[in-house]
């Protein structure tokens, strides 16, 4: 791979990039929880779209179920990751790793998209 045009990966390695990405991502893992959902369940969740610099999931329900938000947001050079309560709270930054692919970096750790999604939002959909 020693053509590898490693600027032109970077520069397509994008927070903004990567942000769409993970937006596509959120929606999906919330419809698809909705889905799995009883029928009778107190329990909802909404995804809300900020436009360009964030979105949320809210969790919502009839007592005793609390409304709770994980939000996303982009930043130049990264994209924050907060809960409304703090219990989530972290940074992804990007860069191309050393196979060329695009990657999304929490502290020290190389993830996958999925990865960063199932940390943000594990709590908020399946109280873990």
């Amino acid at each position: 791979m020693s053509d590898f045009d490693w600027v032109k990966a970077r520069a397509e390695c994008s927070p903004v990039a990567a942000f769409e990405q993970l937006r596509v991502g959120v929606r999906q893992d919330v419809d698809e929880r909705c889905q799995l959902l009883a029928r009778d369940s107190a329990l909802r969740f909404r995804f809300v779209d900020g436009g360009d610099t964030s979105f949320s999931v809210v969790r919502e329900g009839d007592p005793p179920v609390r409304a709770d938000t994980v939000t996303f947001s982009r930043t130049d050079k990264a994209i924050e990751v907060a809960n409304s309560d703090r219990s989530v709270s972290f940074v992804v930054t990007v860069t191309v790793n050393e196979a060329g692919a695009c990657r999304l970096i929490v502290g020290a750790r190389d993830l996958d998209q999925w990865h960063v999604r199932r940390r943000a939002l594990e709590r908020l959909l399946f109280g873990a």
